[in-house]
């Protein structure tokens, strides 16, 4: 084919609409349960008719508008437009906080399902992560949210509403009058009933916008880390495997030392379904703990409210605790599936007591494994139903471990502290209180952390996964002092020796061997550090074809190839992928692609994607008619830099043609695509 012509694919975008899941609730026979649920919205204005309702809001008092800030995530935004003529809901946000990120998601959700709904966040950063445009852009992709976001850096907006708690959720009738506000997590059932009652008896008083919402185009026009966010870890020693959990990718693996893929647990959807462990479904599992002796991974599922067991000898997954509500604060004992649990994120095993924090309730738990029978350590309320006296209140608890006497140690994110339970009584090992976070190392009174979230036992010292600092701190609790042994404060991507390297929000730590495992989720990726020499480097995945995401993964983006000319009859067109001199394609991924024509007869595709080339065989229909037909990709790649970065990102191509006398019959088409192109 040397003497074939040579096309460019051009690249430019065409208007693509989301391919929306439409989630219809019941609403009918759903209306009584979901009034009387814990959690419910806008109750009061649910049963009344439309004269009623308008009378209610008459009285009610107009939203604070925003003064300056920046709206990020979004290309072009009408705030005061939206809050006019639409239903809006605006939501009150710290995204460290796990309350703030379910309530994101369910806001995402009800979005998608209901586009004429005004929705916006608003980020009053708490810490000094995330506070740029940058990052909330970064951490509002991590959530697979596309709402627009208000950087309040002065919290000016917050206190002109009087938010004195978040997370906060402001309802707003159409013209800006507040009918509700509601601390705390909101559930996707309630958001929607409410809302789908409440939209009909507005259009019947005022012409509502049905203008739907368009997210920024370019969200899901990104290239996405393979794990989208590793967060947990588990080591298994006998076998030398390193289990993680991919909380954004719905799914847990299991890799070796050095990358290689054994296996997979979970289909990568999000839901709720236990059985055959390549089958099971999860919503964002965190926290992982391996039970040596009975060869059995607990997993805490933590969007489902649930602890699950997976059997690695039977390949099962089952549920051990909780029923997929959220639980309850005056809640002392849960019994396996009959009780609830409160967004459980992280866990600690030792012999057969399974801990939990909960950090949907600010409380930890503890699990007799044998019997699935749970009861409550600590939290916000204790049997006699008051509040922890004489201890030191609990903001959000995650990495839990012991030091061997029988003393449970426990990270508070939410305070920056490291602290101890005794007897049900929790005092402060390091750290200076949720007011007094940061970057410190030296003894006690100086330590200072910023949300940390993993820790991890080896010898006398202990690992800390500083996530907003984005370092990994070592810890001596007998000596209370701390020293930093990789990152320095910085978020990025560096390997390197100790503090030369930069982490981005890393989560968890674990050691296999003489190496310390680190889920760098912000970078979505694993890395490990050298105890000898200090030296940090990134984990490539290998074998990791199982964990593609198919070429239904969000494909969304369509760009036109250069229209070409063809022959009457068979042709055979060749094409190739160039990424740019920053990618190659991952041989070791799962690069795919599906065409698609008017008449499936008209051609058949070949494809060795994994290198980026695929042919395809089409015959030419009618003289001088104008035809086409489309390609959708997926696509594995790698920073040809740093290798373990490995990316997937799918897009669509048209493939116009025209049918002439003496057009060649084969033909090379190079395609130069740019993995960070909108």
């Amino acid at each position: 084919m040397s003497n074939s012509p040579f096309f460019i694919c051009a690249i430019f975008g065409r208007n693509s609409h989301l391919d929306m899941k439409i989630r219809i609730i019941a609403y009918f026979c759903a209306m009584s349960a979901c009034i009387a649920s814990r959690g419910q919205v806008l109750e009061q204005y649910m049963m009344a008719n439309p004269q009623q309702l308008s009378e209610m809001v008459d009285s009610l008092k107009f939203i604070c508008p925003p003064n300056g800030g920046n709206w990020v995530n979004t290309d072009s935004y009408d705030y005061p437009r939206g809050v006019k003529t639409k239903l809006s809901i605006i939501h009150f946000a710290s995204f460290d906080d796990v309350r703030s990120r379910q309530t994101i998601q369910a806001l995402s959700n009800l979005q998608a399902q209901l586009p004429t709904l005004h929705i916006a966040v608003v980020h009053n950063p708490r810490f000094s992560y995330p506070s740029t445009a940058q990052d909330v852009e970064r951490e509002i992709f991590r959530l697979g949210s596309n709402l627009p976001v208000h950087l309040a850096q002065d919290k000016h907006w917050a206190a002109c509403n009087q938010i004195v708690l978040q997370p906060t959720t402001l309802f707003l009738a159409p013209g800006g009058k507040v009918m509700e506000r509601k601390e705390g997590a909101l559930q996707l059932m309630h958001l929607e009933a409410a809302m789908r009652r409440l939209m009909p008896l507005y259009e019947e008083l005022i012409a509502l916008n049905k203008e739907p919402f368009y997210p920024k185009t370019s969200l899901y026009r990104k290239k996405k880390t393979v794990l989208r966010e590793p967060y947990g870890l588990a080591v298994n020693n006998e076998e030398s495997l390193l289990y993680v959990s991919d909380m954004g990718g719905q799914r847990i693996i299991a890799i070796t030392p050095s990358g290689d893929m054994v296996y997979h647990i979970g289909t990568g959807r999000s839901g709720y379904m236990d059985g055959e462990m390549r089958q099971a479904e999860f919503n964002q599992p965190a926290g992982l703990a391996f039970h040596q002796a009975e060869n059995t991974l607990y997993i805490s599922d933590a969007g489902n409210h649930r602890i699950r067991k997976v059997d690695l000898r039977t390949k099962q997954v089952s549920t051990l605790l909780g029923n997929g509500l959220p639980g309850k604060d005056e809640q002392v004992k849960i019994i396996g599936t009959a009780g609830s649990i409160n967004f459980p994120t992280s866990l600690y095993l030792n012999n057969n007591d399974l801990y939990i924090s909960a950090a949907g309730s600010s409380e930890i738990w503890v699990c007799d494994v044998r019997t699935g029978v749970a009861e409550k350590l600590a939290g916000p309320a204790t049997e006699s139903g008051d509040s922890n006296k004489n201890e030191v209140p609990i903001g959000q608890p995650a990495g839990l471990t012991s030091d061997g006497s029988g003393l449970l140690y426990f990270l508070d994110a939410k305070h920056s502290d490291l602290c101890s339970i005794d007897s049900r009584k929790i005092s402060t090992l390091l750290g200076n209180g949720p007011d007094n976070f940061g970057y410190n190392d030296g003894k006690k009174d100086k330590v200072k952390f910023q949300y940390p979230l993993g820790i991890c036992q080896v010898g006398n010292d202990w690992y800390v996964a500083d996530s907003y600092n984005h370092a990994i701190r070592k810890v001596q609790p007998y000596r209370k002092t701390t020293e930093t042994l990789a990152g320095n404060g910085s978020p990025g991507y560096k390997n390197g020796k100790g503090t030369n390297a930069l982490f981005r929000t890393p989560t968890d730590v674990a050691l296999l061997g003489n190496e310390l495992f680190v889920t760098d989720a912000g970078n979505g990726l694993i890395r490990k550090i050298d105890l000898s020499t200090n030296e940090v480097t990134g984990v490539p995945l290998f074998n990791y074809e199982a964990i593609g995401y198919g070429a239904s993964d969000r494909i969304l983006e369509v760009r036109d190839c250069e229209e070409i000319v063809i022959a009457p009859g068979e042709n055979l067109i060749a094409y190739s992928l160039d990424l740019g001199p920053l990618y190659a394609m991952d041989i070791q991924g799962f690069s795919n692609a599906a065409l698609s024509t008017a008449n499936p007869d008209d051609a058949m595709m070949e494809t060795e994607m994994r290198t980026g080339k695929f042919t395809v065989l089409i015959h030419g229909l009618e003289l001088e008619k104008r035809n086409s037909f489309s390609f959708d990709l997926q696509l594995f790649f790698a920073d040809t830099a740093y290798p373990e970065r490995q990316y997937t990102r799918g897009v669509t191509y048209v493939q116009n043609f025209t049918v002439k006398e003496g057009a060649p019959a084969a033909q090379e088409v190079l395609i130069l695509f740019d993995p960070d192109s909108e």
